[in-house]
């Protein structure tokens, strides 16, 4: 696992100066450099066979960070008499995934029968900065899953289901469906066969954040503005993975009744 761990944070490291690098160049340069990380991915990342990739997925759920109003990670929390730590790890295993691991420094977390991942989170719900910082490196292929989000078997099936032989996106859009619990939509996860590519856009997005380019601390939203080259601060609902049901995350302990009431119906 050192071994792991050391080598994310070396590739880390690495797109960090590639994306220093790339704020000194023309638009001419920049444009054929990023071409360039997005066709750039390892042999041990990927397997390209017809111009379809073939990888071995590792499935991380995140779970640092700490939220205000909460005095437990909102992870642990129980809905319809099972944590939404638990409930995720059991879809994800009735869709045959294996290799499945949690996020987190949180000793709770070890009690779930799965690989924990020592990451150093500190995202505190409305500092500046931070919530970036949540994604574990990692050089091979690999499922980033939101942890607070209480997931339908139909969601978790779309997510494993859905290839990629780069970055895919899933969340909810507008129109939201009836069931949906809240007036909004939310982002659920990222599925990643080309890391280099996916960690240079979180640095990307954490240098254009320190010029103020965004109108708010960036989220998974502009974070995938950035991976799609579209317009900052306008969320795209058609470009990416859509899941339209009751699947949502948590933000107030009060969400855990509703999702009570919701599974119950």
């Amino acid at each position: 696992m050192k071994d792991r761990k050391a080598s994310g944070y070396i590739t880390t490291n690495l797109i960090c100066i590639i994306a220093r690098i790339a704020d000194s160049l023309n638009l001419l340069q920049k444009e054929k450099l990023k071409k360039a990380l997005n066709c750039l991915t390892s042999v041990n990342n990927v397997v390209q066979i017809c111009g379809k990739a073939v990888s071995k997925m590792k499935y991380i759920i995140m779970a640092g960070g700490t939220y205000n109003g909460w005095d437990m990670p909102k992870h642990l929390s129980e809905v319809n008499g099972e944590p939404i730590v638990a409930r995720t790890i059991r879809l994800l295993r009735e869709n045959g995934v294996k290799d499945i691991a949690i996020s987190s420094l949180h000793p709770a977390f070890e009690n779930f029968g799965v690989e924990v991942l020592k990451h150093e989170n500190g995202y505190k719900e409305g500092t500046k900065g931070t919530w970036l910082d949540g994604f574990y490196p990692m050089t091979v292929p690999v499922c980033y899953i939101f942890g607070d989000v209480v997931f339908s078997p139909r969601a978790i099936k779309k997510i494993v289901e859905t290839e990629t032989d780069q970055i895919e996106f899933f969340a909810s859009a507008k129109p939201l469906p009836a069931i949906y619990p809240k007036r909004w939509a939310e982002p659920f996860a990222f599925k990643v066969a080309n890391t280099m590519r996916f960690f240079h856009a979180i640095e990307e997005t954490a240098i254009l954040a320190e010029r103020g380019a965004f109108k708010r601390e960036p989220i998974a939203w502009e974070l995938w503005q950035i991976i799609k080259d579209t317009p900052l601060n306008v969320v795209d609902y058609t470009n990416y993975t859509v899941i339209n049901d009751y699947t949502c995350d948590i933000d107030e302990p009060e969400d855990v009744e509703m999702f009570n009431n919701i599974l119950r119906n």
